[in-house]
């Protein structure tokens, strides 16, 4: 799993009503980068090899991030197992693996009496490919891009993009517009009839 690369971009257009009223200007557009086994303290120690913030008029990647945004170096959630579906899951919900459901990658259900993968499904279907039917289901609370749909009446534009199907999935949420995975099976990016149910 070294290597992955889970991008979740959220683009989020708040009413101008709302912004007054909590006396900010609210983002027009939220990024999270989540890059399986990169450190925090990597992107300090390799900030002399990043581009400039902005280069000839362009913007400059990670220096540009990190002068704008919000970079966190020692951020800790308190939970084990580290593995990437349940890290995914709390970063982007706010809850730990024990109230989101997400316990880990993978595990026993007593109840079914077999395996489970965190985000599988057998009640949708891949579109795009030949993976297994994968959805948000066993996701019990909402993230981050799930509040903004709420908050903006469904204005919002929320967006999974990621290497691996719990990547993309468990960082967008249950009602996210697009959340693509790639499948190894076929090559091809893939979702699922919970994101694109026609």
């Amino acid at each position: 799993m070294t290597g992955i690369l889970a991008l979740a971009a959220i683009v989020a257009t708040t009413p101008q009503g709302q912004a007054s009223r909590i006396g900010v200007n609210p983002p027009k557009l939220v990024v999270l980068i989540s890059i399986d086994q990169f450190r925090g303290d990597y992107v300090e120690r390799f900030t002399p090899y990043f581009l400039p913030a902005k280069t000839k008029g362009k913007l400059g990647g990670f220096r540009f991030l990190m002068e704008t945004g919000a970079h966190y170096s020692n951020a800790m959630h308190n939970h084990l197992p580290t593995e990437t579906g349940p890290g995914h899951a709390t970063l982007m919900t706010g809850s730990e693996p024990a109230y989101n459901g997400i316990v880990a990658n993978n595990w026993y259900d007593r109840a079914k009496g077999k395996g489970v993968y965190c985000v599988e499904d057998p009640n949708v279907e891949t579109v795009g490919g030949k993976s297994g039917p994968m959805s948000p289901r066993n996701l019990l609370v909402t993230t981050v891009g799930d509040e903004l749909e709420m908050a903006t009446n469904h204005r919002s534009k929320i967006v999974g993009v990621a290497i691996k199907d719990r990547a993309s999935i468990l960082m967008a949420g249950h009602s996210a517009d697009d959340v693509i995975w790639w499948d190894s099976g076929t090559g091809n990016w893939v979702t699922s009839t919970w994101y694109a149910p026609d």
